[in-house]
């Protein structure tokens, strides 16, 4: 199950989530038959079937699986266990996409406070947690404040990943976004071109995120919990 798994979520990094739909839906029900819908064996491919939803826009149906595996997880877990957090911050990039974006801000904030306080806050997963904060203040419209976080998310995954990690280029693909919404055209032309040819390097010409970056779309973070 776990290798069929992966390689669903290989397919949905590739781009070819239609595949990746019909072999997610094969996972989450062998999951359920084998463990049980509550089971964490279960929940953790429940959890990236929702962020293949969304992506698919099929918004409703992510929502409600979204945030039924954060609340089993919560159940499970406690509300404070990162795996609840970041699934918690998961429902709100539902909402982000639905157009609820007060509320995908909250949700953003607060799952980047429960993930400072489970997992530190230089952890990848807390900086992910950033970065979402970023976009989601970017949708409300306050460009200072989504740039502020973009940039310190920057800088702090330089430092815990190193520079041409994917996680450190989907800050600064952020950052060039939201320099551009702040009329800083020419560092924002800059920083993207930059960015492009690091993320050439890193995942490819044809990689669904270098080709998101190239097509001006705004990156975010998915958490993925593991098998435990």
């Amino acid at each position: 199950m776990i290798a069929e798994h992966d390689h669903a979520l290989c397919l949905r990094r590739s781009g070819q989530l239609a595949r990746a739909d019909e072999l997610m839906r094969e996972v989450v029900d062998l999951a359920r038959q084998l463990h049980g819908p509550r089971h964490p064996a279960a929940l953790f491919v429940v959890a990236d079937y929702a962020s293949l939803l969304r992506e698919h826009r099929d918004l409703d149906r992510s929502w409600t699986l979204a945030d039924r595996v954060a609340r089993d997880y919560a159940d499970l877990l406690g509300n404070a266990h990162p795996f609840s957090v970041g699934t918690a911050g998961n429902v709100g990039l539902t909402l982000w996409e639905s157009g609820d974006r007060d509320e995908a801000l909250r949700i953003a904030e607060r799952a980047l406070r429960g993930m400072t306080v489970a997992m530190g806050a230089d952890h990848p997963w807390t900086l992910g947690c950033s970065l979402n904060v970023a976009g989601a203040r970017s949708l409300v419209g306050d460009p200072e404040g989504a740039a502020g976080y973009s940039r310190d998310c920057m800088e702090r995954s330089a430092r815990a990943v190193g520079s041409a990690h994917p996680l450190t280029l989907m800050c600064k693909a952020a950052l060039a976004a939201d320099l551009r919404s702040l009329r800083q055209t020419d560092a924002a032309d800059r920083l993207r071109q930059e960015t492009l040819g690091q993320l050439v390097e890193a995942l490819g010409v044809n990689s669904p995120f270098t080709l998101a970056v190239r097509q001006g779309e705004r990156p975010y973070w998915d958490f993925e919990p593991q098998p435990e």
